[in-house]
């Protein structure tokens, strides 16, 4: 099993190389608001908030997948928001992508007619993306021989070392009804990653880019009890010729002053079945999350998809785990 996925591997980075390349994905995609849409910049209850996440999937099979990173944003004079994130993901001593990311926010309108409170940002970000190939450590299907693969066999592929890095920009929108005293409050947003459509190739073609990702999400906060919230969720995301389809469902509990929970399960269609559940904390959330394999892959990772961890900070107590 494990010599057959090392030959889908080293197909899958040859198309990274000539082809093109999608962006990483997370499950707990809300717990860093900053990298979902830029408008959510300093858009929380506090007037900071910190996130740390690790995600490890793929672990079952013989090269396993990495993400990690922080994300950080604050608010400035009631209507501003500023802050940035780091991220790293890819396969370890293979293939690796880092991004550095600064992102601002501005509130255009914030509206409280009859009671009718709502807020309407944009967001802009700018940085940079580093991705780097080490073919030394890759192994191809033309390297199999007698049962095993030989690397003494030469590959023809060019991939000793390789690197690139380019600028990046992304823009967003949202709009969120912050009426507390009403049943529903319902958010929705819009956001546009690469709008340059930078190019990495490898090889200085400049046929190839990192396609726009284009996100729309939406869901509304559901007050069933004081101490009680239901959060039905949904994101759509298409990048190139991929797409990603998530529709969830959280559940808030505010246990006391200090302490509330949350449970929550999420479905990525024709890929995974995802549990999550949440511990807060005065200021501190954790959170962790688990993926269960549910596409062809499953047949090598015996449903077995992957573990996300998130800790949250916000310099004020969180209301039943919200962070906005």
């Amino acid at each position: 099993m494990k010599y057959i996925f090392k030959i889908f591997l080293g197909m899958v980075l040859l198309l990274t190389i000539n082809v093109s390349a999608q962006d990483y994905h997370l499950s707990q995609y809300d717990a860093s608001p900053v990298m979902l849409n830029p408008a959510y910049t300093g858009m929380m209850k506090g007037q900071n908030r910190l996130t740390l996440f690790f995600r490890d999937q793929w672990n079952v099979l013989s090269s396993k997948y990495l993400t990690n990173g922080a994300a950080f944003d604050t608010k400035f004079k009631n209507r501003w928001g500023f802050g940035g994130y780091l991220l790293n993901n890819g396969i370890p001593n293979s293939f690796n992508s880092f991004n550095f990311v600064l992102s601002g926010a501005y509130e255009i309108a914030q509206k409280a007619v009859n009671e009718k409170k709502y807020s309407l940002r944009v967001g802009l970000q700018a940085g940079i993306v580093y991705q780097s190939v080490r073919g030394n450590n890759l192994t191809f299907n033309n390297q199999w021989s007698d049962g095993n693969f030989d690397t003494d066999i030469p590959s023809g592929e060019n991939t000793q070392k390789l690197n690139k890095t380019v600028p990046d920009f992304n823009y967003g929108i949202t709009f969120i009804n912050l009426n507390e005293n009403k049943k529903f409050n319902p958010y929705a947003g819009f956001s546009l990653f690469h709008l340059t459509s930078p190019k990495l190739s490898f090889y200085n073609n400049t046929d190839i880019g990192l396609p726009r990702r284009w996100v729309l999400h939406g869901g509304t906060k559901i007050k069933i009890l004081d101490k009680l919230t239901l959060d039905p969720k949904i994101l759509l995301m298409w990048q190139g010729q991929a797409s990603e389809y998530n529709v969830g469902l959280m559940g808030y509990y505010q246990l006391n002053t200090d302490y509330a929970a949350a449970l929550g399960c999420s479905y990525r269609f024709k890929d995974a079945m995802i549990a999550h559940i949440a511990l807060g904390f005065k200021n501190l959330v954790y959170r962790i999350s688990y993926d269960v394999n549910t596409s062809p892959l499953n047949a090598f990772s015996h449903s077995r998809g992957g573990w996300e961890i998130s800790v949250i900070y916000m310099n004020v107590p969180m209301n039943k785990l919200s962070f906005y």
